[in-house]
């Protein structure tokens, strides 16, 4: 009687201390039948421990089949399952929906349970709220988002898309590679915003942002170098093949159609392939070479600079 009264006082001891724990703590028996629900779950998932206890996991809203078999609102489905048919643990990160209907973002580690015979009976989860952990990546991203990218046309900045290309130019020599290098300009912007308005101009800047993104292979990647002049970096095309990209992009160029700016749209072209043990500034200057002849000869064309 007296180890009887001290074996309840001692699992009432436990049991105080796991419902005082931040973290949210559920326990499942072989059957995946719920054991024991903490404060903390009550708190996290809005549903009682009188709602949850005896249910078997999967039968709980908490555990509902979501779009087949093998998949669940919460993602502990397998997870509790492993455990106790294998008696591995595991850990995932994904979202449980609260009584509410409000789903937050947690981050959960199954074990499983064994008795004295080292056999598996049942499996305890422990979960937290990842809300503030995952608010605070997505400041981050969007933060080296802004930080890499122009706020106008979302191309890469300056200062990203200057990384880039010293990293392509290092890539090409390393592996021996072709590596062209495309500089864009409109033509006349300067008279689009001194006649139609700045607000027009940034128009015209956020669809050739729209053009560049829709018109690029993969491995392309674009930037908006300074003003109305942009680069376009083709790892893996010789000048020849740059040219052809660069005389697509002037043809989509001409179709642009903006109603505040009732004049055609067109621009330059400067195209250049690396050369052998050629630097960044001075694959640079062979471009911009090449694009102040193509505004010479008459704008709306694509010349091919060499050197």
């Amino acid at each position: 009687m007296q180890n009887t009264q001290s074996d309840r006082m001692t699992e009432q001891f436990y049991r105080s201390i796991v419902d005082s724990m931040f973290d949210a703590v559920f326990a499942v028996d072989k059957d995946i039948r719920i054991t024991y629900w903490n404060k903390s779950c009550e708190r996290l998932s809005g549903y009682s421990a009188d709602e949850m206890l005896g249910q078997c996991f999967y039968k709980t809203p908490l555990g509902q089949i979501e779009g087949g078999e093998d998949n669940s609102v919460s993602g502990s489905r397998g997870g509790l399952r492993i455990a106790v048919e294998t008696g591995m643990p595991g850990t995932w990160k994904g979202y449980i929906r609260r009584k509410t209907g409000q789903q937050i973002p947690i981050e959960s580690r199954i074990s499983p349970v064994f008795d004295e015979n080292q056999e598996v009976v049942g499996a305890v989860e422990v979960f937290r709220d990842t809300s503030c952990q995952v608010l605070l990546e997505q400041a981050h991203s969007q933060a080296l988002r802004t930080a890499r990218h122009d706020e106008l046309t979302g191309l890469l900045n300056r200062a990203a898309i200057s990384q880039l290309l010293n990293t392509e130019i290092k890539r090409s020599r390393r592996y021996n590679q072709v590596f062209s290098l495309i500089m864009m300009d409109l033509d006349h912007f300067k008279n689009v915003n001194d006649k139609y308005g700045h607000d027009s101009g940034d128009k015209l800047l956020r669809a050739i942002g729209a053009l560049l993104r829709d018109n690029l292979r993969e491995p392309d990647m674009a930037g908006r170098w300074g003003g109305e002049e942009f680069l376009v970096l083709a790892p893996g095309s010789e000048g020849s093949g740059a040219e052809k990209l660069a005389d697509r992009l002037r043809e989509c160029v001409l179709g642009i159609s903006i109603p505040e700016i009732p004049i055609a749209v067109s621009a330059s072209f400067g195209v250049a392939q690396i050369a052998a043990e050629q630097t960044q500034d001075e694959l640079l200057s062979v471009v911009d070479k090449a694009l102040y002849l193509a505004k010479e000869t008459g704008r709306n064309r694509v010349v091919l600079g060499c050197g």
